[in-house]
């Protein structure tokens, strides 16, 4: 057994794909199903669910997945440990982050990378669900989530505060059918009238949405809904819906014929996320701290 053969496993489960598996690790995919046939052959256990294609892994190959993710992770973080012990800080930091997230995460990772250019960082829009569960298993090193309550035992988490609840429209198409008065919050229920694009029901944004309505006694049904937001704003931008966002920010990257009104709520508080690991790996710990400086300023 050797470290690139569980490189090969992880890499197979983070593509789902035999073929995008061996390129992301610049291998044949015949040179990737002999080593992975290998590996097996020497635990006496099949990982991986084969017919044409990838089907999935065994129950034994899930179970043991989880080590391979480990001893991986522990790997990729001593060798980024040694290079932080020389004063370097190199290294690729993956964070997840919640869709329609307004946390300036750009301008905050700018100035770490001005301090620091060899550092690398990989972003991921995921759910709250997802980032969670990579955060335990090794896949991230970081999550921005909407989270306040998480185990102190297990995270270091800290607070980047709530914003207020916007709608979004392109101001041609939803003419005539927004109604509020001059300097006053829009309330739920003339939200709930509106055409609506919405993420999906499994979306901790979505499901505040969903609550908010139910409590003003109205229950919203999109005309669209998607996990990609930006499929989401295209479809704002294009005049079939409006959006309800958290904050103003996503607005500034939009077309000037879209406008913005305050609603009467505050989106939930968004959490800055980060696995409690004992030996604490070095850069992970410096991006939290320099994100957490950032945010107090």
């Amino acid at each position: 057994m050797d470290l690139k053969q569980l490189r090969l496993l992880c890499a197979l489960d983070d593509t789902r794909h035999f073929r995008k598996a061996a390129e992301a690790c610049f291998i044949s995919q015949p040179a990737l199903s002999m080593r992975l046939k290998s590996l097996e052959e020497e635990l006496g256990i099949a990982l991986v669910l084969r017919r044409q294609r990838f089907e999935g892994f065994t129950a034994e190959g899930e179970h043991l997945l989880q080590y391979a993710r480990s001893v991986v992770a522990n790997c990729d973080a001593m060798a980024s440990e040694a290079t932080a012990l020389q004063g370097q800080m190199t290294g690729n930091v993956r964070i997840g982050v919640v869709p329609l997230s307004d946390f300036d995460l750009g301008s905050r990772l700018q100035l770490l990378s001005r301090q620091h250019p060899q550092l690398r960082f990989q972003l991921q829009s995921l759910s709250n669900e997802a980032i969670l569960e990579r955060l335990n298993d090794g896949r991230l090193d970081l999550g921005v989530v909407y989270q306040s309550h998480l185990d102190a035992a297990r995270f270091e988490v800290l607070s980047l505060g709530q914003q207020p609840c916007h709608l979004l429209y392109q101001q041609e198409a939803m003419a005539g059918q927004i109604k509020n008065e001059p300097n006053a919050a829009l309330r739920w229920p003339d939200v709930a009238a509106l055409p609506l694009g919405l993420l999906g029901s499994k979306n901790v944004f979505r499901q505040f949405i969903d609550q908010q309505c139910v409590q003003a006694g109205v229950s919203v049904t999109p005309v669209v809904e998607s996990d990609s937001i930006h499929q989401l704003l295209q479809m704002v931008d294009s005049g079939v819906c409006a959006t309800v966002i958290p904050g103003t920010r996503l607005s500034g990257l939009s077309h000037s014929h879209l406008r913005v009104l305050p609603l009467e709520a505050l989106a939930p508080e968004l959490t800055l996320v980060k696995p409690k690991l004992t030996p604490s790996p070095r850069v992970p710990a410096v991006v939290f701290e320099a994100l957490a400086e950032n945010t107090a300023s």
